[in-house]
């Protein structure tokens, strides 16, 4: 993995399962902690843009 700036470019991977429900990839990406990523694999690079402060609008 490399760094720049606020980016990280993830050179590689391990897929542990595939989801197809939408609600439940969400649910999974909710419940994600650590090192834990869900991601969509449709997308040909995965680039993971670090805050400093991570949260979602809207949530309390």
């Amino acid at each position: 993995m490399r760094r720049e700036g606020n980016r990280e470019y993830v050179d590689d991977v391990a897929i542990v399962r595939s989801i197809t429900d939408p609600a439940e990839a969400t649910s999974e990406l909710m419940k994600c902690r650590g090192d834990t990523l869900v991601y969509h694999t449709g997308n040909e690079n995965v680039i993971l843009e670090v805050r400093t402060r991570p949260g979602l609008r809207g949530a309390i």
